[in-house]
């Protein structure tokens, strides 16, 4: 899954995950900040070289290395800030 931001009045078609609606230009998210892949029963995240960095839980990644993602995770796209949650299909998230 390929994060980043479309540019103003530009749709970005390559991007899994446009964080462009939640103010990712002001935050300092690039076009094509990270990915997130799974591997072996786990998620990962890894920055692509971006301008502002990633960081999970406050701990800044070194680019193009993936790391493990787990519930409850604070991941920053440079100053946009997301909450990872892990649910389970049998989980009824309606409610």
């Amino acid at each position: 899954m390929l994060i980043g931001r479309s540019a103003d009045g530009e749709e970005q078609k390559s991007l899994s995950l446009d964080l462009g609606p939640f103010g990712a230009y002001q935050g300092g998210v690039s076009r094509q900040h990270a990915a997130i892949t799974r591997h072996e029963g786990g998620l990962y995240v890894e920055d692509l070289g971006s301008t502002n960095g990633t960081r999970i839980n406050g701990f800044q990644l070194t680019a193009r290395r993936k790391y493990r993602l787990r519930d409850g995770d604070e991941v920053e796209f440079a100053r946009l800030r997301t909450l990872i949650r892990f649910v389970r299909p049998s989980d009824d998230i309606s409610s």
